[in-house]
């Protein structure tokens, strides 16, 4: 009878420490042997391409591998493997003697970033890939997905340059390469299913699924295209399939700023010729009967002024646009996005401008972000104090930048800009950089 419980709970010990070790990771044996071991038990490969110096590799190796229902979703069907893809003085033998399968792998898979998975089906055939750290969910239904050939990356990819890939399948083929950053397939294979899409009849095309590949694809469309004519002559008909108040007009304004307005920005940034705004609007307007684009192109003077360095004009913008978001939104409680937003804005308009107006502007922002938090920032209590010094109230300057300094004592940015206001230096930058 004891034995029999001796035996009990050695089994259940033993099975606990199975589940606990998360991926069973296979070491000492060759690609070689790999490959016939999976041939052998008919299981697919799985092979974690990780480098020494990579901290999203660390982070699954800490966090996600260990996990019991990651083992459970990958030791029953995978031979798994961990490949050390870069090259240090620390390495012992084991890892050296895998030095020129892992130079094989770089240079066969094109692997630029770390973590790389790449997947295998039991003849050794590369059937899926995926790259960066994944939250362990993510990580099991990748699992899933190298097992499913209507998702495996290389099976559809190798269907697609047969010619074989049928429509269905294209849009996760194209999801796929731009998660991989191939833009350029990801691209092509837009451009064709895009094509497809086109010769359906009206209710073939609209459906939710065809419209949501449109929508997030939308480099691959122009005003001409059917989608973007629908969404202008019919809206209400696409906000019914999209169960959605503004999908129409959401989508015809984006496809006209992305076609209008930043395609100009773009062949601005190439040739450094200024866009001539006057005429964008007008044309945009002419051909659209609104001006309602004109915050768009707001938006574009900020970041062409921004990508000229021109510290007078980028700020006197900036401050014209947040202002209306000021007047339009004001600042939401405790909203990350508004934080941040205001702040970077307000501290450039410090850094670049010499307009008081501007400076007062920006300093009002500023005041009602860190009024509507529930907890200090220091960061935004800085930026009130630098505004505040830039337009002579040094008295209130030291004020607040004396309780940024209590709330963050390690900062040494705020440390030296106290120093500074005190001794009356100047704080700001004369041009952008």
């Amino acid at each position: 009878m004891k034995r029999k419980l001796i035996m009990t709970v050695f089994m259940t010990l033993s099975a606990f420490i199975v589940n606990a070790q998360g991926i069973q990771f296979i070491k000492g044996l060759t690609w070689e042997q790999i490959l016939n071991k999976a041939k052998t038990e008919h299981k697919y490969i799985f092979v974690d391409c990780y480098a020494t110096w990579c901290g999203p590799c660390k982070e699954m190796e800490k966090i996600v591998y260990p996990l019991a229902a990651v083992g459970d979703a990958y030791n029953k069907d995978f031979i798994s493997i961990k490949m050390q893809m870069d090259e240090t003085a620390q390495d012992n033998d084991t890892v050296k003697n895998w030095y020129a399968t892992a130079s094989m792998f770089k240079k066969d898979y094109q692997i630029q970033a770390y973590p790389t998975f790449l997947f295998f089906d039991e003849n050794g055939r590369a059937i899926h890939m995926a790259t960066g750290s994944l939250q362990s969910q993510y990580f099991i239904q990748l699992a899933k997905d190298a097992q499913d050939s209507h998702k495996q990356y290389y099976t559809l990819l190798s269907k697609y340059r047969d010619q074989k890939l049928s429509f269905t399948d294209m849009p996760m083929l194209a999801d796929e390469a731009n998660g991989l950053g191939d833009q350029s397939l990801s691209q092509e294979v837009e451009k064709k299913y895009v094509i497809y899409l086109e010769q359906l009849n009206e209710r073939q095309f609209l459906t939710q699924n065809n419209i949501n590949f449109l929508n997030n694809h939308r480099t691959a469309l122009s005003t001409n295209d059917r989608l973007f004519i629908l969404c202008r002559a019919e809206p209400a008909k696409i906000d019914t399939v999209m169960h959605s108040k503004s999908f129409a007009h959401d989508f015809v304004h984006q496809l006209v700023d992305q076609e209008d307005i930043q395609s100009k920005f773009e062949a601005a940034e190439r040739t450094g010729i200024e866009p001539n705004w006057k005429q964008i609007s007008f044309e945009i307007k002419n051909r659209y009967g609104s001006s309602e684009w004109e915050d768009n192109i707001l938006v574009t003077k900020v970041n062409w002024y921004q990508f000229k360095k021109d510290g007078s004009k980028y700020t006197y913008y900036l401050a014209e646009w947040m202002e209306e978001c000021f007047k339009k939104a004001g600042v939401r409680p405790n909203n990350f996005g508004d934080l941040v937003g205001y702040n970077n804005a307000a501290n450039d308009i410090f850094l670049y401008d010499p307009d008081k107006k501007e400076i007062k502007e920006a300093l009002q922002w500023i005041v009602e972000v860190n009024k509507k938090q529930d907890h200090p920032n220091p960061n935004t209590l800085d930026t009130q104090a630098a505004l505040l010094y830039k337009l002579g109230r040094k008295e209130e300057a030291l004020i607040i930048e004396k309780q940024a300094i209590t709330l963050d004592p390690k900062n040494k940015d705020i440390q030296d800009d106290y120093s500074k206001m005190q001794s009356g230096e100047i704080t700001w930058k004369e041009k952008m950089e």
